[in-house]
């Protein structure tokens, strides 16, 4: 028999046999049970017939089908017949084990419906915004550039340069104030800021280091009376030599550290007025107390000069010395020159005064005995305008 010829009379069930099949069908209660027992008459007839007539029946069976437009039947033997019957078995098990979903059993099945967050959408990023900036000009020439390197190679980031506070300059004011400033704003970068400091001083502030440097060169080729300060850059370095004897003289300390390599601005000794031994109270006087040397010598130093060179420092003249940081005095500091408090003779454009006679000339000009009565320029009492006991000079001295 061949594949495509129709299935023969033998294997058409009977009548009888169908009947039997169907009370065998619906003698069981559950479905999976009518199932199981259909299969097993399946498996029973499967192994009376042979594999062409399997398949004939097969191909018969899935003809009808295709026309009635179901899924077709396998045509695999072993597929076909449900394997074996410990396959089956184990199948039908497993299809019995299977809990059945309870149709209404008073309770309702909540879906849960979570919401997803939606994805932040992704905008290009907008070109960057140029700004300009209108104080761009002011660049000051002694600070070092700062434009970043096109070079390949990753270096350090190099530290921001600090800020210069450029000070400021005090002006006594004069009729022709107006025709200054005019002046001023001609050779000046930038117009100085001003305004009063007192009943008789202007305060002029430069912007850059370059216009203040102007504006004192035009200031003293004016014969303009002012005094101002230095640069806290440019400042010279201050130290203190101790352990030689006070008698040294200046000159030969200033030749030995010359003779070392450094470059040396001033030698000072200091002096003081407080006795070796108690002294018995005294009546208090006018006249300023006697001064003795001490041994201590204050040395200024160019302020280029390395801190770790002058530190390093172990004699002069041949014996061995300590040098330390000079401290300033916190006292109000008096120009040598116009004997005023506040700044220093080094930048001061005024008009000179004597220390003894409150004279317009210098001291050293001064031909005052000294058996003669002095007058203070501050405070025009019977002393010299240095003399610590000054009613002015107290005033101006922090508590």
């Amino acid at each position: 028999m061949d594949i495509g010829d129709p299935p023969t009379a033998a294997v058409q069930p009977t009548a009888e046999c169908q009947q039997q099949n169907l009370v065998a069908l619906y003698m069981s209660n559950s479905p999976v049970h009518a199932a199981h027992n259909f299969s097993a008459n399946l498996i029973g007839l499967r192994n009376l017939l042979s594999d062409s007539e399997w398949r004939s029946i097969i191909n018969a069976v899935s003809g009808s089908h295709i026309n009635s437009g179901e899924r077709p039947i396998s045509t695999d033997v072993n597929s076909a017949s449900g394997g074996t019957n410990a396959e089956f078995s184990r199948n039908a098990n497993e299809i019995t084990s299977q809990k059945r979903a309870p149709e209404d059993d008073g309770f309702t099945v909540v879906q849960h419906n979570r919401k997803r967050p939606h994805p932040t959408p992704q905008f290009p990023s907008p070109p960057p915004i140029r700004t300009k900036n209108r104080f761009d000009p002011i660049q000051n020439s002694y600070l070092p550039d700062s434009t970043p390197s096109t070079t390949t190679t990753s270096l350090p980031k190099a530290p921001a340069p600090t800020k210069i506070k450029i000070p400021s300059i005090k002006i006594k004011h004069t009729s022709t104030w107006p025709q200054l400033l005019a002046q001023l704003k001609r050779n000046l970068t930038f117009p100085p800021t001003s305004q009063m400091a007192g009943a008789s001083l202007i305060l002029l502030q430069c912007h850059t280091v370059d216009d203040f440097l102007k504006c004192k060169g035009l200031l003293s080729s004016e014969n303009i009376e002012y005094y101002t300060y230095q640069i806290p850059t440019m400042r010279s370095q201050h130290y203190v030599i101790r352990d030689l004897p006070a008698s040294t003289e200046i000159a030969a300390i200033k030749e030995d550290l010359v003779e070392q390599g450094f470059t040396i601005q001033d030698v000072q000794q200091i002096f003081t007025t407080k006795p070796l031994q108690p002294q018995p109270t005294s009546p208090k006087t006018d006249q300023p107390p006697t001064k003795r040397p001490c041994p201590l010598f204050k040395i200024s130093f160019p302020h280029s000069t390395q801190k770790e060179d002058i530190l390093n420092i172990k004699t002069v003249l041949g014996l061995k010395i300590r040098i330390s940081d000079y401290i300033t005095p916190k006292l109000p500091i008096q120009c040598t020159k116009c004997q005023q408090l506040g700044h220093t003779r080094n930048y001061c454009n005024f008009n000179p005064n004597c220390v003894k006679c409150s004279g317009p000339h210098l001291t050293s000009e001064c031909r005052k005995e000294t058996t003669d009565k002095p007058q203070c320029y501050l405070c025009k009492e019977p002393h010299t305008a240095n003399y610590r006991g000054c009613a002015v000079y107290l005033r101006a001295k922090p508590k």
